[in-house]
């Protein structure tokens, strides 16, 4: 490379560095190595695909690569192999030069790769076809324990036709996606919210494009100001023209394999009218030099107004939404990089998944220590007024340079937000008592520039207009655009709100009830809300049809503020704005937004009698506004010394019957985007370490993740029984509790699943450190156990021979290591026939049609089949007609139909359910609420036969091979590679003569194996499959 071009290529690099150093906070590795950095892999995948390079091209191999792993097993049962595998051959063939293609904007190269991914998903198509129409011949077998070796062998072929079929059917996906077009089509435009780290991807994508000696061009817009292309291009080369640059960068480019990247960050926050023509000349300087790609980032919803229309219908979009898929894992970096212990209960709103509010937090809180850490801990858990105190914080803090700079008073960037109750007039006290006085939640740029000079009348007006410009470049004041009518047509106005939208609104309500709520008496507080007051103009009505309220932003924050400005001032009852409010106002739709996005942010103190009805009424209206109030009251939960405690939640649901509460609660479970609350706490659990963890806190959270146990999702299912272990590690005490008290939920889902936990943390606790205090807790739950469920007049006692297995597990490990001591004839009763427990069957065994046309399709074909035919002695498979069969059928049918399943309530969502899982592996699967009730009913039939020895031989004294879930959740083993014999022997024989030759492998050293992973054996082969096939020789 020339001097010139490394001269050149020195002057980028220098560009990029002092960009990267003027993002500052947002950007704080650029401070900071250390600092935390997590990837978003789908955001980082499309601003490489811009530069259509090495990491571009490490995608589509990382996809080939998969694919021909899954290919490797799937080929030897397809039907047509060779045509398969030469279109896989062509695919690798064909990456270089798409690859090239792509880099010089031929959008053709993308449409034959997606040709190519076609022609084998077609053929694979045919061949999963092929093996489903085999399935279906397949005559019924005389074996009575599950499927036949040939049934197994055909479902093992689809599972492997269908493991290739997911890897093409993503690969398709993404060539749909802004991600994949932007390879050949290299505009790509970066939005999301503030705060979520738009900054902070782009600097460091830039980071290491530029330890790679990568040609890349990074400016943030705002640090740019008139002809901004040309004062950019005069960083790099003081007599370079916009041509010139572009130029060279394409000429460098051409050098490095990969395109250079331009990089815009933060169009918004530069001067419009500049910006805007920088946009549309950078579009034009790009758009004929393929070697070139354009990157640029703006925050949401300043899209159409950064950019003309016409540029940004040329940008491909995607958006940064913060952490929202990796919010517990930030968590954890933000908080271990500021030296903080995690909090002891998942922070489940949606606005820790904002990096620059974790950033926020941290730094405000690492200045406390010991009681007052805790106390910050519980004001972010507990409510608004900590998180105030966490806003207060941030200002201060990146206010004080400020503040020295400007010669302003100590803290005086906070005085002005909050407003100073020395100036008079409201208007201009503040930002938020201007806001309050106009009752709206912003300033216009004269309001500001009259506030800052109320405060500070020595500053000149080119003084305070630096000054407000700095306190937005610095986050401590936002910028946002609100929209007015004109004749021809709406426009923008810019206009100032307070950093963090749902904070600010609560100061400016301060405001509002500091300066117009008369609390004097219950009849001056109603009075304040009525006529022409501004407390009135928020509840007024936005519409005719009473759906919103004119100010819906301040309406919530006065809503979660009222009960403490009030306090005792007017009945429990009333103490709920809703109530206070004139009659026309007391509308529950137009309350429900407000009202709802407050609970969170509410003080535990603020939640009164009032609120109480509030809640229930919204209970009883409809699914989607009764799933809204229950994920609020999810996320409100597990807060420490809580009224509306996850016990309460526990208590509510329990008194549903089990089919109402799988069609509102378990469904709501289920539907990701109806429980983002919970899904948060499924992805904390799925990292959870209890070691910071206070008894308090593990009961709350107990006794939720029960709740979760009515799901039919499997994994969230097993997810939350292995958070249930984790936490009785550490406080068995707290589970053991709680198991009892499941014992008399009414979904049997649940207390299973709670008893599979309390053995799991038994065999976990049993010899470890903490057995001299677990083991009494094991003897007062065994004994508890056995009166409850085992005793005479046990209450609890039940067939469910998983629910009864786990218990005899429990009480059989206690009785050995002699921590209880149950009646002499306790072993009676603690072994078949199992006297105390009664028969949950009702049906006498006589086909009912009144109750098959009830439950319908509950059963399926297979479950029918295998799973209740495993029930039966000497019945061939398919055999429908056998009498024990139909009896038994006819009994698990009642059974499904006396737990309340109707096929009319259930059928729609069951077939969702089966459109959507039933080509999903075992792991990802979602059951029907039919199978959920057919699992439990046959659970308990197994128990029932098992009493009394009616299963067939082979299973009599073994556990059902439907067992569900290890409760000790053991770590999985690493790799480990068995020492395979030679499968072929002789490979130069013919065919015809090594079929004849009878070659035995030698399989002596894989029946006992001296060691495995350095654990020394013998180790002996219990069962094992070995498939041998060498292509070459067929």
């Amino acid at each position: 490379m020339s001097a010139s071009h490394d001269t050149f290529l020195s002057a980028l690099s220098t560009l990029c560095k002092d960009q990267i150093q003027q993002a500052g906070h947002r950007y704080t590795p650029g401070l900071d190595p250390q600092a935390p950095n997590l990837e978003i892999e789908s955001l980082l995948t499309a601003i490489e695909n811009v530069a259509c390079g090495t990491g571009a091209r490490k995608r589509f191999e990382s996809a080939l690569n998969a694919f021909s792993e899954a290919w490797d097993h799937a080929k030897h049962c397809s039907q047509r192999p060779s045509e398969i595998q030469q279109r896989v051959d062509e695919a690798q063939t064909f990456l270089s030069p798409m690859m090239d293609r792509l880099r010089m904007r031929d959008a053709g190269a993308g449409e034959e790769w997606s040709k190519i991914l076609s022609g084998i998903e077609s053929d694979l198509f045919a061949d999963r076809d092929h093996w489903r129409a085999e399935e279906a011949k397949l005559e019924p077998t005389s074996q009575a324990d599950g499927f036949s070796s040939t049934h197994n062998d055909f479902r093992a072929n689809m599972h492997a036709i269908r493991q290739c079929l997911a890897i093409v059917q993503a690969e398709k996906e993404y060539i749909q996606s802004p991600a994949f077009k932007v390879l050949f089509d290299p505009n790509l435009l970066i939005s999301g919210e503030w705060g979520t780290g738009k900054t902070h991807l782009v600097c460091d994508f830039t980071q290491g494009r530029i330890g790679c000696s990568l040609v890349t061009v990074l400016v943030l817009a705002k640090n740019f100001q008139g002809n901004v292309v040309a004062k950019i291009c005069s960083r790099i080369g003081a007599k370079l023209t916009a041509v010139n640059v572009f130029d060279r960068l394409a000429e460098l480019a051409k050098k490095t394999g990969e395109r250079a990247v331009v990089i815009v960050d933060g169009v918004n926050e530069g001067n419009r009218s500049e910006w805007k023509k920088a946009v549309t000349t950078l579009q034009a300087l790009v758009a004929d030099r393929p070697n070139i790609g354009l990157i640029i980032t703006c925050r949401t919803p300043f899209e159409p107004i950064a950019i003309k229309q016409q540029n940004l219908e040329k940008f491909h979009k995607v958006t940064h939404l913060g952490f929202d898929d990796q919010e517990f894992d930030a968590q954890a970096a933000f908080f271990q990089y500021y030296k903080l212990p995690l909090p002891e209960v998942p922070l489940l709103d949606r606005e820790f998944s904002r990096p620059l509010t974790l950033k926020l937090i941290c730094q405000s809180l690492q200045s406390l220590s010991g009681r007052k850490l805790a106390q910050g801990f519980a004001g972010i858990a507990s409510g608004q007024k900590g998180m105030t105190f966490v806003l207060e914080s941030f200002v201060n803090s990146v206010g004080k340079p400020i503040e020295h700079e400007y010669g302003l008073r100590t803290k005086g960037c906070w005085g002005l937000l909050k407003g100073s109750d020395q100036i008079a007039d409201r208007k201009v006290a503040g930002f938020a008592p201007c806001m309050a006085e106009n009752l709206r939640g912003y300033v216009l740029r004269s309001e500001a520039d009259r506030i800052i000079a109320a405060h500070y009348p020595d500053l000149r007006p080119a003084q305070r207009r630096n000054l407000l410009e700095v306190l937005r470049t610095n986050g401590l004041i936002e910028e946002d655009a609100v929209w007015y009518s004109t004749r021809s047509g709406a426009k923008p106005r810019i206009v100032f709100r307070l950093p963090y939208q749902r904070f600010s609104d609560h100061l400016i309500a301060r405001h509002l009830l500091k300066t117009h709520l008369d609390v004097s008496s219950a009849a001056t507080i109603k009075h304040s809300f009525t006529g022409n007051s501004p407390l009135a103009h928020v509840f007024r009505m936005s519409n005719q049809y009473d759906r919103d309220y004119a100010e819906p932003g301040l309406a919530q924050a006065l809503i979660t503020e009222f009960p403490e400005r009030v306090k005792k001032r007017l009945p429990p009852k009333q103490r709920e704005l809703f109530f206070v409010l004139p009659q026309r106002a007391q509308k529950l739709g137009a309350y429900f937004g407000p009202f709802i996005e407050g609970l969170f942010w509410r003080n535990p103190a603020a939640f009164t009698e009032g609120t109480r009805i509030v809640i229930n009424q919204y209970l009883n209206t409809d699914s989607e506004v009764w799933e809204q109030i229950v994920d609020a009251l999810v996320a409100i939960s597990t807060k420490p010394r809580h009224p509306y405690h996850a016990r309460r939640l526990y208590n509510f649901l329990a008194r549903y019957s089990m089919p109402a509460r799988d069609l509102q609660w378990s469904e709501y479970l289920r539907r990701r985007y109806a429980s983002p609350t919970i899904h948060r706490l499924m992805a904390w659990a799925e990292k959870l370490n209890a070691a910071n963890m206070t008894q308090r806190s593990a009961t709350e959270l107990v006794v939720l993740l029960s709740l979760v146990l009515t799901t039919v999702v499997r994994s969230d299912r097993d997810l939350a029984t292995k958070a249930l272990v984790l936490i009785g590690e550490k406080f068995p005490g707290v589970l053991f509790s709680h198991v009892v008290t499941s014992l008399e939920f009414n979904d049997p889902y649940v207390p299973e699943r709670m008893l599979a936990a309390a053995y799991g943390t038994t065999l976990s606790l049993l010899d470890s450190e903490a057995a001299p205090t677990f083991r009494p807790l094991l003897g007062d739950l065994a004994e508890t156990l056995y009166l409850k469920m085992f005793g005479p007049g046990a209450c609890n006692a039940t067939h469910h021979t998983l629910m009864r297995d786990y218990a005899l597990g429990i009480i059989e490990i206690a009785q050995r290591v002699s921590c209880v001591a149950l009646p002499q004839n306790a072993n009676c009763n603690l072994a078949a026939p199992f006297p105390n427990a009664l028969s949950p069957f009702t049906s006498d065994g006589t086909p009912d049609p009144t109750v098959k046309e009830a439950i319908d399709r509950a059963i399926q074909m297979d479950f029918d089949n295998y799973t209740i035919g495993s029930l039966i002695p000497n019945r061939d498979n398919y055999d429908d007609e056998h009498p024990d069969f139909i009896q038994v059928r006819a009994r698990i049918e009642r059974r499904i139909y006396d737990l309340g399943y109707r096929s009319e309530q259930f059928n729609f969502v069951d077939e969702e359910i089966g459109r959507l899982s039933w080509n999903a592996p075992d792991h990802k699967k979602v059951d029907r609420y039919g199978k959920k009730y057919s699992w439990i009913a046959y659970y308990e039939m197994w128990g029932e036969r098992e009493a009394e020895k009616k299963l067939p031989d082979w299973s009599l004294g073994e556990r059902t091979p439907d067992c569900g879930v290890d409760p000790s959740f053991p770590k999985r083993p690493p790799p480990w590679t068995p020492p395979i014999p030679d499968l072929f022997g002789d490979k130069s024989v013919a065919t015809e003569a090594w079929v004849g030759g009878s070659y035995t492998p030698d399989w002596h050293p894989l029946l006992v194996v001296p060691e495995i992973n350095g654990q020394q054996g013998e180790w002996v082969l219990i069962e094992g499959h070995v498939r041998g096939i060498d292509e070459r020789h067929d």
